[in-house]
């Protein structure tokens, strides 16, 4: 064997074994992520899972110690410190919802709302529909404030149920 089929044979193996470890680092860093990803879902199901959330988050755990993927309780205050936002499509869908709700929206009622749709089993971000029922479900019988809208409407069925003798 010459000396130049020597060095191509040489060259070739390093691209190869350079190859695998470049496959190998991106599988990795896949893994990484999906584990970021169930960490955030353990963490607070509502918040956003967009890559660039999840790379930032990766890139402070790189800087930091003290913290394990395959343990998600050690990934949290990570998490908690990313002040990650609520997830979009959640987002809109219960901003629809409560657009065409009877009651006025505000930040405790939305955690109830959520709880609330996440005990019933609340699966689709973009069925709006649903969480439309909860929040009009759990302002009646939890007393929440109406739109004006909505007060004008009840009082005018009032009158006209007393009207009526209904």
């Amino acid at each position: 064997m010459s000396d130049e089929e020597f060095a191509t044979q040489k060259y070739r193996r390093a691209d190869s074994v350079a190859a695998r470890r470049a496959a190998t680092a991106v599988e990795q860093e896949a893994w990484n992520k999906e584990r970021i990803v169930e960490a955030i879902n353990d963490f607070d199901w509502t918040r956003s899972k967009a890559d660039a959330f999840v790379s930032q988050i990766w890139e402070a755990l790189q800087k930091g110690r003290g913290w394990r993927l395959d343990k998600s309780t050690t990934i949290f205050p990570y998490i908690e410190r990313s002040k990650l936002p609520m997830d979009r499509d959640l987002e809109q869908s219960l901003r629809d919802a409560w657009s065409r709700s009877s009651f006025l929206r505000c930040v405790a009622f939305d955690k109830e709302v959520l709880n609330t749709a996440s005990a019933e089993g609340f699966i689709d971000f973009h069925d709006s529909n649903f969480l439309l029922g909860v929040i009009q479900r759990l302002g009646k019988d939890n007393g929440w404030t109406m739109t004006s809208d909505a007060a004008k409407a009840a009082e005018r069925q009032r009158w006209i149920e007393n009207i009526l003798g209904v």
